[in-house]
């Protein structure tokens, strides 16, 4: 995103609309005002925001998608088709706005930076790598596998962009190194049936592992939850993953009891 683009009706006093823009422009954003009834030609690279139903429909005519902003009331007229609407919007944070304009152009978010790692949000382009890192036999020894069929698991993917990532702080997250950009394997969140607390899981290919990817990944997603005060989760063990047994360790997690899950035994370790 490199502009953020207001099309209003009444724009906000000098003072909000100063503090407002350099707010932005510290993360190297830039903010204009242009009246509802201006010729706007739509571009990706810029974010919209509009209280104007003819110029959210101009833009939505150019295949472009536009935030709403609304009253106590909510969206009127075309606005009630808007996919994200804001009342607040001069008092919204940058990660806000960043989050929508990825969402509009069906971008991933970057959730996480560590010393090594970056941590962002699945795409389909990623499941060739994970293919190509499922192949050893070693990593599904424990691990659960793929769809048999690529576009089965590239679909699985879309569905939960669509109906995860947008609609929750948690997910499973792709796992990059810094220095070639590889993928290199996945770490995350997820709810599962049956259990009180947030489950934690992660995968690193083989040749990946025994570099302290995995403790690096996963004590930073701990890290995270820790911010959102969801403090408790577990982790679901075979008895003879001895290598995330000793992970889960390092990251003061402790045997708890066993279980059985969809017929497969299990060890639930909780920190």
């Amino acid at each position: 995103m490199k502009r953020i683009v207001f099309i209003v009706k009444h724009k906000p006093g000098l003072g909000t609309r100063v503090s407002f823009a350099a707010r932005m422009l510290v993360h190297g954003v830039k903010v204009t005002y242009a009246g509802a009834g201006s010729d706007i030609k739509y571009k990706k690279d810029n974010l919209y925001v509009t209280d104007d139903n003819d110029a959210y429909e101009r833009i939505t005519a150019q295949g472009g998608k536009a935030l709403a902003v609304t009253d106590e009331n909510g969206a009127r007229g075309a606005m009630t088709k808007a996919e994200y609407t804001c009342t607040d919007v001069y008092e919204a944070e940058y990660k806000y706005f960043d989050e929508v304009w990825h969402r509009f152009n069906a971008l991933p978010m970057e959730i996480l930076r560590t010393k090594r790692l970056i941590l962002r949000e699945t795409t389909e382009a990623d499941v060739d790598y994970f293919y190509e890192m499922y192949k050893d036999p070693k990593l599904t020894e424990f691990t659960e596998d793929l769809y048999d069929d690529p576009e089965e698991e590239k679909e699985y993917v879309r569905q939960y962009r669509e109906k995860v990532y947008k609609v929750s702080i948690y997910g499973i997250y792709t796992v990059i190194r810094k220095k070639d950009k590889r993928v290199i394997g996945r770490v995350g969140t997820t709810v599962r049936q049956g259990f009180d607390e947030i489950e934690v899981g992660f995968v690193i290919g083989t040749k990946y592992q025994q570099q302290g990817y995995a403790y690096e990944a996963m004590k930073a997603v701990l890290e995270r939850m820790d911010k959102f005060g969801e403090t408790k989760r577990f982790a679901l063990v075979m008895p003879g993953n001895v290598s995330s047994q000793a992970l889960l360790k390092k990251l003061s997690f402790a045997m708890e009891r066993e279980t059985t899950v969809d017929g497969i035994e299990y060890q639930v370790w909780k920190d």
